[in-house]
């Protein structure tokens, strides 16, 4: 693992937003560290929780990725995970891999996941997912510098 801040010093970075049409199932915030760039990933959905529950740790850039898993059956869902290249991930009895630049395919036979659907992170934050279509129907307002 590479070393990161002693103490982060986090400024709020965005949220995803996920629904199912016009349901806002949960939101996915995320924070940046002003001193070295690592994300902290925290999950929200509707019900009486702690300020701290549903947060995860600070992930480095050069660790991983936070990358969301999007499935459609028997729920729809989103939530997030890291990420790294050559890792499995393993859903409903299929297991995907993650290639150098963080896109998902079947460990299987290669192919694009069919049942479930993985975006990284950083290129929909400050948006939303919608899993009444599918696949899911994503936007981003995030701009391309950061």
């Amino acid at each position: 693992m590479t070393r990161t801040c002693e103490r982060h010093d986090a400024v709020y970075y965005g949220c995803l937003n996920v629904y199912e049409g016009e349901l806002l199932l949960k939101v996915i915030e995320s924070w940046r560290c002003r001193r070295c760039g690592s994300i902290r990933v925290g999950v929200r959905w509707f019900d009486e929780i702690s300020s701290t529950e549903g947060l995860h740790d600070f992930l480095s850039p050069e660790d991983g990725r936070w990358l969301v898993l999007v499935t459609k059956s028997p729920h729809p869902d989103a939530r997030p995970f890291v990420g790294r290249p050559g890792s499995v991930i393993e859903h409903a009895g299929v297991e995907y891999v993650v290639g150098e630049d963080y896109t998902v395919r079947r460990a299987d036979e290669g192919g694009l996941p069919t049942s479930v659907a993985f975006f990284r992170l950083d290129e929909v934050i400050k948006g939303y997912i919608d899993l009444s279509t599918w696949p899911p129907t994503k936007l981003s307002l995030k701009t391309t510098q950061g």
